[in-house]
């Protein structure tokens, strides 16, 4: 460095002997980005109705394992977001983060909506008695 202390500007000059190194992206948050798009992609635009039109079982199996992977991408964007708070600086990546949290929240009140929306339906047999087959 010949002793050059010149730092990039707003920035403080380094120590002699000191490397500058750019803020790195934060994985957690890459991961609850990559989370939350798959499973909206790969989970509930594409295998879930290739399950529901193949087996007629698409809720019983896909609603679990997106809600899941939203959980996943909601904890993991989370704890990214505290990591990169504490990291002063030194990782970026909050807006992924962000990202990945409300693609997972986006999925967990969808399926909480189509939640009560069974549950309406079942009550709605029930108590008012609407038959499901044809006579």
């Amino acid at each position: 460095m010949n002793g050059d202390t010149s730092a990039p500007a707003g920035q403080t000059p380094l120590a002699i002997g000191t490397v500058y190194t750019p803020p790195q992206s934060n994985t957690m948050a890459i991961t609850s980005l990559i989370v939350g798009i798959l499973t909206w992609t790969m989970g509930f635009l594409v295998a879930c109705p290739i399950i529901a039109v193949t087996y007629g079982i698409g809720g019983l199996v896909c609603l679990p394992v997106l809600l899941v992977g939203w959980l996943v991408a909601i904890f993991t964007g989370n704890s990214a977001r505290q990591q990169i708070r504490a990291s002063r600086g030194q990782q970026t990546g909050d807006g992924l983060a962000i990202a990945g949290v409300v693609m997972g929240v986006l999925g967990v009140v969808l399926i909480m909506v189509i939640l009560v929306l069974v549950l309406l339906s079942l009550l709605g047999l029930i108590f008012f008695g609407w038959s499901i087959s044809k006579s």
